[in-house]
């Protein structure tokens, strides 16, 4: 399993600020035919984060994941992206958000 500096970034800031979280499944494969596979995902809620690097901005790049990240929500998942930077800058808001998603529902 290859990790990007973004992923390692995320892994570490969860592991710090998320307490309370569980540890996510790395490398996910949520759609069988495509293979397509989340950076981190917490399958019993179908939550998943993407960490977004330079090259996701990349025109074909980009375009296969729209392609990947719209599936993924017609097929029920909520989908968290992240870009390293935000990582780096801010991961505190990034943390919370996640928190807020994977404990959406269980008050209702």
């Amino acid at each position: 399993m290859r990790t990007t500096d973004g992923e390692a970034t995320f892994l570490y800031y969860l592991r710090i600020l998320g307490r309370g979280i569980p540890e996510p499944v790395r490398e996910h494969q949520f759609d069988p035919t495509r293979k397509w596979r989340f950076d981190f995902a917490w399958i019993e809620q179908k939550v998943a984060v993407e960490i977004e690097g330079k090259d996701h901005q990349m025109n074909q790049r980009y375009t296969s994941d729209m392609e990947k990240y719209n599936a993924a929500i017609t097929q029920g998942w909520r989908l968290l992206r992240f870009r390293m930077r935000e990582m780096q800058d801010d991961p505190t808001t990034s943390i919370d958000l996640l928190k807020k998603v994977l404990n959406a529902g269980r008050n209702e």
